[in-house]
């Protein structure tokens, strides 16, 4: 599973809405910094028990790669 690239998230940043508020987002920053090997919260890694993270990973990322790409593509002021 490929996993969405800087220049990608670029585009999430400035097309996905309300990114820096977004729990979609919360999720797959959590979900990265499993699969990296970083620490987590004992909260998180007790809900995310049983999880296959990596597939979980990519599916929130082609969600909002999705929602961020139509939202781009709406002209704005038409």
């Amino acid at each position: 599973m490929t996993r969405l690239s800087a220049a990608h998230w670029e585009i999430v940043e400035k097309y996905y809405p309300h990114y820096y508020s977004s729990p979609t987002i919360t999720w797959i920053d959590i979900l990265t910094r499993v699969l990296d090997g970083e620490a987590i919260s004992p909260n998180d890694e007790k809900f995310i028990q049983g999880w296959n993270v990596a597939k979980e990973l990519y599916r929130l990322e082609r969600e909002v790669w999705r929602v961020a790409v139509r939202n781009r593509e709406i002209p704005f002021n038409k």
